[in-house]
């Protein structure tokens, strides 16, 4: 009798999460496709191997002299605009991109996160309070989710990024899909494991810790994704680099390139293509992660008042 009354719990628990995190991976797709010039401006700046001290070289940089030149003179009118028309390279990729990523982040990390705590609280009940325990289940399935998202989607992001990083379409590569992987799987590993873990901090300190509002849970999303953003954005660049400069079949790992940046840009190369960044995140990755945490809320809500409903009322106690 139990075994048959939990299979449909655990369907309609399954149906959640694969609606919660489909709606939240369409907010994603849809906000990336809002911002998609920004982040095209933040990966050429990322990728870019000196400082950037003024317009002139931030014009270069943003607008690849192959694309705003057709000769020694000066820029017209139509190939500027086909420079500013280059900001939207990679925009189909970019959409598939993050909403395959997004939807496979959230619906992992919904089961992962429910599985772990399942097998934490018994043992961590008694040594953690709920704020803690909360933090360290997300940031644990975090971490398990931005490997081996990094392994399955590797390709597409790799490809999204040379397109919108790279000045010619002659850079394309032919192969070496998985190429960056390792630096793709730890800043994914780090990032998807700090914003969970910090938004569910955050979350413990609403007034009601165990049903947080749309406010508290949108205040919580972007300040883990502001954080976040500030803290992996080093090892973005990284990725960027790796994704980018392995295209002419050099062989470099990603401490070999942290080395190589750190030798001859100096500590700011890990810097650049920051503030852009952080501009997008409370959109970009704040209000996906807001939609994630208030559905979640809602189907928790739902189910406290089916419990309550079925022990108040007589016919459903028989």
């Amino acid at each position: 009798m139990t075994n048959q009354n939990s299979q449909p719990v655990q369907n309609e628990k399954k149906n959640s999460s694969s609606t919660k995190s489909l709606l939240s991976a369409i907010i994603a797709a849809e906000s990336d496709q809002a911002l998609h010039p920004l982040d095209t401006m933040t990966k050429r700046i990322e990728n870019a191997h000196s400082p950037i001290r003024n317009y002139k070289q931030f014009k270069n940089v943003i607008f690849p002299a192959s694309l705003t030149k057709q000769s020694s003179e000066m820029v017209s009118k139509p190939t500027f605009f086909k420079g500013l028309q280059s900001l939207s390279k990679g925009f189909g990729l970019a959409a598939l991109n993050k909403g395959l990523t997004r939807t496979y982040r959230f619906y992992i990390q919904d089961q992962l996160q429910a599985t772990i705590q399942e097998k934490g609280d018994p043992i961590l009940k008694k040594k953690l309070n709920h704020k803690k325990r909360q933090s360290l289940y997300g940031s644990a399935a975090g971490i398990v989710e931005g490997v081996t998202e990094s392994i399955i989607f590797n390709p597409l992001d790799r490809l999204k990024t040379l397109v919108q990083a790279s000045p010619t379409p002659q850079s394309l590569p032919h192969g070496g899909w998985y190429n960056g992987v390792g630096a793709s799987a730890l800043r994914n590993a780090y990032c998807a494991g700090t914003v969970f873990g910090i938004y569910n901090y955050f979350l413990g300190h609403a007034k009601d810790k165990h049903h947080p509002t749309p406010k508290e849970t949108a205040a919580a999303a972007t300040g883990a994704a502001l954080i976040n953003t500030t803290l992996s954005h080093p090892l973005d660049v990284i990725k960027t680099r790796l994704q980018v400069e392995l295209t002419q079949g050099e062989k470099v790992g990603m401490v070999a390139m942290a080395e190589k940046m750190l030798k001859e840009e100096g500590p700011t190369a890990f810097t650049r293509g920051i503030v852009p960044k952080i501009i997008q995140a409370p959109i970009k990755s704040g209000l996906p992660l807001a939609t994630y945490g208030i559905l979640t809320q809602a189907q928790r809500l739902k189910s406290a008042l089916v419990k309550e409903k079925e022990i108040t009322s007589p016919s459903l106690r028989k």
